[in-house]
């Protein structure tokens, strides 16, 4: 077999006629994978990494390549090509973000020198299986290794809004497509931080009622989706604000209130 690997979207491009869309190949894809029990990697068979890190970390690839994330943000390999994972000593918390404008935001404004022990990570969005089999990694495999790192949070901060919900949902659970491969791509540990929409009331609703955004029909049709899963309903935190924002009939971005304090007050608990 040969040791070239092939982006699902190279596989598209290679017979347009044949598959028509990209959506066509990503369900053979994971046919073909939960048909014959592999992983897209055993199929040589990859996506194109998006998600990026930032904070003291160090990852070994087997090469002997070392992506050192404390120097700069990093595009981190594929979590089959690492040998290691090294964490400083320090580390105490994992902050995953939703949005790249929000982590380089945070780049931006020096965020590692006001907070030293955080590890950064963003999928950009709907995560890819690179990032979430790296927090799986960091999550399961760094406990057993290092048991130090045992009581190490892991948070994340997305959206009040139906995309940012499912987006949490699928690091934490898993996503419906892949849930033959859940078990490697899902961390139940991660802790949501915000935004939810409890937290606009704190605020006062009143005085952010410009910065919401009202749930469309789509949005209302996605929130009773979330809602009947029964992960979702076995986490109350999620349940309660998922109702909570149906009852209101708003959404809203991460900007919405100050995420500094947010952060300085998860990290003080």
């Amino acid at each position: 077999m040969s040791d070239t690997f092939m982006t699902k979207r190279d596989i598209y491009y290679q017979n347009v006629l044949l598959f028509k869309n990209q959506v066509t190949v990503d369900q053979v894809v994971n046919d073909l994978c939960c048909t014959f029990n592999v992983s897209r990697y055993q199929l040589q068979i990859r996506a194109c990494n998006k998600g990026l890190i930032s904070g003291p970390i160090q990852l070994i690839l087997k090469s002997g390549v070392v992506l050192d994330a404390s120097q700069s943000v990093i595009k981190y390999a594929k979590p089959n090509k690492i040998q290691v994972i090294t964490i400083q000593t320090s580390s105490r918390w994992i902050l995953i973000v939703e949005k790249d404008a929000i982590f380089q935001s945070f780049i931006s404004n020096a965020f590692h020198q006001t907070h030293p022990n955080t590890i950064l990570i963003t999928g950009k969005g709907y995560p890819d299986v690179a990032t979430r089999s790296l927090i799986f990694k960091l999550s399961n495999e760094l406990q057993r290794e290092q048991p130090h790192l045992y009581q190490f949070k892991i948070s994340a901060l997305v959206d009040a809004d139906p995309d940012g919900i499912e987006i949490l949902s699928c690091y934490k659970f898993g996503s419906k497509s892949m849930a033959f491969q859940g078990d490697t791509l899902s961390c139940p540990r991660i802790k949501w931080i915000g935004i939810y929409p409890s937290q606009w009331i704190l605020q006062g609703k009143s005085s952010m009622i410009n910065q919401l955004i009202q749930l469309s029909t789509r949005d209302y049709k996605k929130v009773w989706n979330i809602l009947s899963r029964s992960n979702i309903r076995n986490d109350s935190l999620l349940k309660n604000e998922l109702c909570r924002m149906i009852h209101l009939g708003y959404k809203s971005e991460i900007q919405i209130i100050p995420i500094f304090k947010l952060i300085q007050f998860h990290l003080e608990i």
